[in-house]
């Protein structure tokens, strides 16, 4: 989905996408997020793997604007995280 909705339509260069993979279901594995980067085959994706769901606690709660703000400091790159699960 971020390949097809978001870098196949978005062709500024300045665009960076970081994909964490993690266990959203329970049982992925870094392997499988290994394998699972082949969905997002674009340069500009920037690829991750947590086994915590620290970073998604942290943008979801009211501090995580305080992260989604620093992400955005440098106004000459657009940044994009995505939280998705291997399988």
């Amino acid at each position: 989905m971020v390949q097809r909705y978001v870098l196949d339509k978005v062709k500024d260069p300045n665009l960076k996408v970081y994909v964490v993979w993690g266990p959203m279901l329970g049982g992925e594995k870094e392997e499988d997020a290994r394998e699972a980067t082949a969905l997002v085959p674009d340069a500009r994706a920037i690829h991750f793997w947590t086994a915590a769901h620290s970073l998604a606690e942290a943008l979801r709660a009211p501090a995580g604007n305080e992260l989604r703000e620093a992400f955005n400091r440098d106004a000459d790159t657009v940044r994009l995280v995505m939280l998705i699960s291997p399988t």
